[in-house]
């Protein structure tokens, strides 16, 4: 699968892949720390048990989850990366020499979607399970807060892979048809809105 392991690589060397994902791991975890770390309100006395998890931060935390990462973060990512997989193969002219060879368009579609999909996966359980990390430091949280989100944090990687699968393809879409910018502004926009109003 060459073109697997070419696209691969090409998303996986490229720089605004690292800055967004380090980005999505800094504010999701200063995100569900602060919130962690507010709810406590440094009083030294209490400590988290599952039912104060349960009670007071679940809620807040599903709220920022789901709007800041999947609403956010992970659409911006999306878009960003969409226009590598054609676009900027069509404005520099590797596509062409790429369907020039004897290899049938839906095999050169398909391995560009796969390998797309594993770095948008890879993204996506990374950054929830990195960011969430900050939730056992002390003074934050503790191994109690994050061992009631275990089962949250799976749920949340579900939910952020079903909205993969559905931005992915019309990013791709998009990007076949639109410029690289153009692109971008549309699925910034749209992640916009769906975090005004997750």
């Amino acid at each position: 699968m060459p073109i697997f392991r070419y696209t691969f690589k090409k998303i996986l060397v490229s720089p605004s892949t690292w800055i967004v994902f380090i980005l999505t791991v800094i504010i999701l975890g200063l995100n569900w720390g602060l919130n962690a770390s507010g709810i406590i309100n440094n009083d030294s006395n209490t400590s988290w048990t599952s039912e104060l998890v349960k009670l007071f931060y679940l809620s807040s935390w599903k709220g920022i989850a789901f709007s800041g990462f999947i609403g956010l973060m992970l659409l911006i990512f999306i878009g960003i990366k969409s226009v590598q997989i054609f676009r900027d193969e069509i404005e520099d002219g590797t596509l062409l020499i790429l369907v020039s060879k004897p290899i049938s368009r839906n095999r050169i579609w398909f391995e560009k979607w796969l390998s797309f999909q594993t770095i948008v996966i890879s993204y996506i359980f990374l950054s929830i399970f990195l960011a969430s990390i900050i939730l056992m430091l002390p003074g934050i949280g503790d191994t109690t807060l994050f061992v009631t989100l275990l089962p949250y944090l799976f749920i949340l990687f579900g939910i952020a892979l079903i909205f993969d699968l559905i931005f992915t393809s019309t990013a791709l879409l998009i990007s076949l048809v639109l410029n690289a910018k153009a692109t971008i502004a549309i699925t910034i926009m749209f992640a916009a809105l769906s975090s005004i109003f997750a």
